[in-house]
C-alpha cells in the first residue's frame, strides 16, 4: 500500500514537470497556474500577507512542502519556487496554489498576516515570526496533531480568530502561544482538547491578555501543565474544574502570575504529580486552600510558594509528604505567611531545605517544626535567614547528616541563641551561618563537633553587639577559610583561638578586620598553607607591638598581603624579619594607616620581593617611621608604586638607588610630604614604562639636590605638581621627552628656591593644563618657553610671580 502511494505521488511529479518542460522559467508558470481554483476550488489556497523592507529582507523564503505548488507572488511575478526577491519594499499579499502538507516557518520577520490556509495540512508553525499581527479565521487544523511553538514568540501577534479551530487530534500545545507578549483576546473556549497531553509553557509570557476561557477544557489526558501560566501576569482563568488526575509535572504553572491564582483548587486530584517545583512562586495569592491535594508521588517542592508576598493563608495540612527530597526555598520571601498546617508533615525523605523560609518575617520561633524528621537533611543553608526571631531554641532535631549549614540563622532582631544540641558533627560549610547577626549578644556553641567544617568565612560577620565566643575547644583541623569570619565585631574582646589547628587553611583574608577591641594570641598558628592574609588586621587598633606575635609565622605560601595591619594605629613595632615572602604579589596597603600610625620602624630588609608587583600604599601615612631598610629588595616586577611613602614625615633617609623600575607604571604620590627625607638617589631608575608621575616629590622640601637628568619620560602623561613645594635650587630636566605629557598643572608651583630651569626643548604638543606651572617661583630669572606649542593649553597663573617667565 504505502508503495503506491509513494508511486502516485511521484507520477503527479513527473506529469507536473512534462507539461511545462519545454517552457521559459516564467511562462511555465503562468501556463500551469489554473484560474478558475480561485472559484471552484478556493480551499487548496494559502493566502499569506508578507512586508519587505530593507531592515528585515526584500527575499521572502516560503517553507512549504506539498504537491505542484505555484505561487503568485502579489507583484505580477508567478513562479513554482518557493523563495522570491522583491524589487521594492512594501506589503504584497501571496497566493499559494496546490496542496500544502507542512507550513513550518521559523524566525521570518517578513511574515505579518496569515489569511488563509488550505485544507490537509499535516504540520504547521509560525515558530519566532516576531512581525506576525494577525491570523485570520479560514483555516483548517483538523489535520494536525501538533502545535507545539505554534506562535512561539510572535511577540506582534494581537488578534487571531481561532475559536472554530478543530483540535481533536492534537496532542501536543505545548508552549503554543508563549512570548506573545501583545495578544490582547484570545478565545479557545470550545476546543476540543481531550487528547492533548502536553500543555507545557502554553501561554507563558502571555502579559497582555486579560482573560482566557478554558473552564470547559477536557485535560483528562494532560501530563505536563509545567509553566502553563508562567509571567501570564494579568490572565484570568478559571481552571477549577479540570480534570488533572494525568498531570505528573506542575512546576512554575502559575509562577509569576496574579490574576490567574483566585481559584477553587479543592477539586483537583494530583494523585499523579511529581514535580511542584515552583508551582506558585512570585504569585499574587493571598489565600490558598491546597489541604484536599494527594502529593504522595511528589518528589520536589522547591520553590512552590517562593515569593509569594501578598500570601496570608495556606493550607496544606492534609499533605503527604514523604516522597518529597527537595523543599529548597519552598517558602523564600512569603512574607506575610505564618503557619501553613505543615507541622505533621512527614520530612523523613527530604535532602534539601535551604532557603525553605529565608525571608519569613511573621516565623517568630520554631516550635511548629519541632516533630520534624530531619535525619536525610544534608543542605540547611539559609534556611531561617532573614526572619525576626529574637530568642531561638532549636528543637531536638536529629542533623547528623547536614553538610551545610551557611548563612542558616542571620537575622537583625536575633539577640541570643541556645544551640548546645545541634549536631553538627558532618557539616562542611558553616559559611556566614550568622552573618549580619547585628543585635546578637550570646550564642551557646561550646558543645559543637567541628571536626568536618571546612568553611568558615563570614561566620561572625558583623556581629556588631557580640562581647564575647567561647569557641576554643573547636576542632578546626579540616578548615580551609577563615576569611571575614569575625570582621566588623567592633566590641568583641573575649575571643580564644590560640589553640585553634591552622595548618589546613589558606584564606585569612579580613578575619579580625574592624574588630577594635581584640588583639588576638595567633602566635602558635600554623601558617603554612596561607596564601591570602589580606586585611587579615585591618583597623584593629587595640594591637600594640607587645600584645600580637606574628614573627614565626610561616608565610611561604602567601600570595597577598595587601592592607595586612591598615590602621592598627596603636602599633609602634613590629618584628617581621623572619618572614619569607618570595610569593607574594601584592603588599598595596600592608601598613597604610588614615589617622598616623604610630608605627616607628619594621625590618624589612631581608624581604624576597621578585614576585611583586604592587607596592602602593605600602607605607601611606606612617607618619612615625623614621626608618625603613628596602635597599635590596627587588622590585623588577613591580608595576605600581604610587602612594608608597606618602606622608611619611619622619622618615629622613631612604636607600633606593638599585632598585629595578622597568616594569613600573605608576609613581604618582609615592614621595608626597616626606618632609625629612634629606637625600634620595633615584639617578638610576628606568622610567621607561612610567605613565603617571603626578605629585611624585611633592613638599619634600628637605632634598638640596635631586638627580633626574637621566630619566625616560617617554611614556609619561601626568606631571601634575611633580615637584611642587620642592627646595633644590637647580634640576636638570633638559633632556626629558615630554612628548607624551597632557597635564603640566603645578609641576613646579612654589619651588621657591629654583634658580636655573632649562625646559626649552620640552615637547609641549600634547599638554592641555600648565595652570600655575611655574607659580611662586620668584627666584627663577630666566626660562626659555618660546620653543614651547601652547595652542591648546590652557595657562592660567601659569607665571604668577615667576619674573623669567613669560608666556606672551
Amino acid at each position: 500500500m504505502n508503495q503506491l502511494v509513494v508511486s502516485c505521488r511521484s507520477l503527479i511529479l513527473i506529469l507536473c514537470a512534462l507539461s511545462v518542460d519545454a517552457t521559459p522559467l516564467a511562462g511555465r508558470a503562468k501556463q500551469y497556474w489554473d484560474e478558475s481554483i480561485y472559484s471552484t476550488s478556493p480551499t487548496d489556497l494559502t493566502i499569506l500577507d508578507f512586508h519587505v523592507s530593507e531592515d528585515t529582507s526584500l527575499t521572502v523564503t516560503i517553507p512549504a512542502v506539498g504537491d505542484c505548488l505555484n505561487v503568485d507572488w502579489g507583484d505580477g511575478d508567478v513562479s513554482a519556487g518557493l523563495v522570491h526577491t522583491y524589487t521594492e519594499p512594501g506589503t504584497y499579499t501571496v497566493t499559494i496554489q496546490g496542496q500544502v502538507e507542512r507550513l513550518k516557518f521559523n524566525n521570518n520577520l517578513t511574515l505579518v498576516k496569515v489569511e488563509q490556509l488550505c485544507t490537509g495540512l499535516r504540520e504547521l508553525s509560525f515558530d519566532g515570526c516576531t512581525n506576525l499581527r494577525r491570523v485570520g479565521s479560514d483555516i483548517d487544523v483538523s489535520g494536525l496533531t501538533n502545535m507545539s511553538r505554534m506562535f512561539h514568540q510572535c511577540e506582534s501577534l494581537y488578534a487571531a480568530d481561532i475559536s472554530l479551530w478543530n483540535t481533536t487530534s492534537v496532542t501536543d500545545m505545548s508552549s503554543m502561544f508563549a512570548g506573545c507578549s501583545s495578544l490582547l483576546h484570545l478565545d479557545v473556549s470550545g476546543w476540543d482538547t481531550s487528547s492533548v497531553t502536553d500543555m507545557s509553557d502554553m501561554f507563558r509570557d502571555c502579559w497582555t491578555i486579560m482573560h482566557v476561557d478554558v473552564s470547559h477544557w477536557d485535560t483528562s489526558r494532560v501530563k505536563s501543565m509545567a509553566g502553563m501560566f508562567t509571567d501570564a501576569s494579568r490572565v484570568f482563568v478559571d481552571p477549577s474544574t479540570w480534570d488533572t488526575s494525568s498531570v505528573t509535572d506542575m512546576s512554575y504553572m502559575f509562577s509569576e502570575s496574579s490574576a490567574s491564582i483566585r481559584v477553587d483548587f479543592t477539586h483537583w486530584d494530583t494523585s499523579s504529580v511529581v514535580s511542584m517545583v515552583g508551582m506558585f512562586s512570585n504569585a499574587q495569592a493571598d489565600h490558598l486552600d491546597l489541604s484536599s491535594w494527594n502529593t504522595t508521588r511528589v518528589t520536589d517542592m522547591s520553590g512552590m510558594f517562593s515569593g509569594c508576598k501578598s500570601l496570608v493563608t495556606l493550607d496544606a495540612s492534609g499533605w503527604d509528604t514523604s516522597s518529597v527530597l527537595n523543599m529548597d526555598r519552598m517558602f523564600s520571601d512569603c512574607h506575610e505567611i505564618f503557619s501553613a498546617g505543615i507541622s505533621g508533615w512527614n520530612t523523613s525523605s527530604v535532602t534539601s531545605m535551604s532557603y525553605m523560609f529565608y525571608n519569613c518575617a511573621r516565623i517568630r520561633d520554631l516550635a511548629f517544626l519541632a516533630n520534624w524528621d530531619m535525619s536525610s537533611v544534608t543542605d540547611m543553608s539559609y534556611m531561617f535567614a532573614g526572619n525576626n526571631f529574637t530568642e531561638l531554641t532549636v528543637p531536638g532535631w536529629d542533623t547528623s547528616s547536614v553538610t551545610n549549614m551557611s548563612g542558616m540563622f542571620i537575622s537583625p532582631y536575633l539577640t541570643s541563641v541556645d544551640l548546645s544540641l545541634l549536631d553538627v558533627s558532618s557539616v562542611a560549610d558553616m559559611s556566614n551561618m550568622f552573618g549580619s547577626c547585628v543585635s546578637l549578644t550570646s550564642v551557646n556553641l561550646t558543645s559543637w563537633e567541628t571536626s568536618s567544617v571546612t568553611d568558615m568565612s563570614y561566620m561572625f560577620y558583623s556581629c556588631k553587639v557580640l562581647t564575647e565566643l567561647d569557641v576554643s575547644s573547636w576542632d578546626t583541623s579540616s578548615v580551609t577559610d577563615m576569611s571575614h569570619m569575625f570582621e566588623s565585631c567592633p566590641v568583641l574582646t573575649d575571643l580564644d583561638v590560640s589553640e585553634w589547628d591552622t595548618s589546613s587553611v589558606t584564606d585569612i583574608s579580613y578575619m579580625f578586620t574592624e574588630c577594635y577591641d581584640l588583639s588576638p594570641e595567633v602566635s602558635g598558628w600554623d601558617t603554612s598553607s596561607v596564601t591570602d592574609m589580606s586585611s587579615l588586621f585591618s583597623c584593629c587598633t587595640s594591637i600594640t607591638a607587645t600584645s600580637i606575635d606574628v614573627s614565626h609565622w610561616d608565610t611561604s605560601s602567601v600570595t597577598n598581603m595587601s592592607h595586612m595591619f591598615e590602621n592598627c594605629n596603636n602599633l609602634t613595632g613590629l618584628d617581621l624579619s623572619l618572614w619569607e615572602t618570595s610569593s607574594v604579589t601584592d603588599m598595596s596597603g600592608m601598613f597604610l594607616s588614615s589617622a598616623a600610625m604610630a608605627l616607628t620602624s619594621v625590618d624589612v630588609s631581608t624581604w624576597d620581593t621578585s614576585s611583586l608587583t604592587t607596592m602602593s600604599e605600602m607605607f601611606y601615612n606612617c607618619r612615625s617611621l623614621t626608618t625603613v631598610d628596602v635597599a635590596l629588595w627587588d622590585t623588577s616586577s613591580v608595576t605600581d608604586m604610587s602612594h608608597m611613602f606618602y606622608k611619611c614625615h619622619s622618615l629622613s633617609g631612604l636607600s633606593v638607588s638599585g632598585w629595578d623600575t622597568s616594569s613600573v607604571t605608576d609613581v604618582s604620590n609615592m614621595f608626597y610630604e616626606c618632609y625629612r627625607l634629606a637625600t634620595l638617589d633615584v639617578s638610576g631608575w628606568d622610567t621607561s614604562s612610567v605613565s603617571d608621575m603626578s605629585w611624585m616629590f611633592h613638599e619634600c622640601e628637605s632634598i638640596p639636590y635631586l638627580d633626574v637628568s637621566h630619566w625616560n619620560t617617554s611614556s609619561v602623561t601626568d606631571m601634575t605638581a611633580m615637584f611642587q613645594y620642592c627646595h633644590f635650587s637647580e634640576l636638570d630636566v633638559s633632556r626629558w621627552d615630554t612628548s607624551s605629557v597632557e597635564s603640566m598643572f603645578n609641576t613646579f608651583n612654589d619651588c621657591e628656591s629654583l634658580t636655573a630651569l632649562d625646559v626649552s626643548s620640552w615637547d609641549t604638543s600634547r599638554v592641555t593644563d600648565m595652570n600655575e606651572m611655574f607659580y611662586d617661583c620668584y627666584a627663577l630669572s630666566n626660562l626659555d618657553l618660546s620653543g614651547w606649542d601652547m595652542d591648546q593649553t590652557y595657562t592660567h597663573d601659569m607665571c604668577y610671580n615667576c619674573p623669567g617667565c613669560d608666556v606672551m
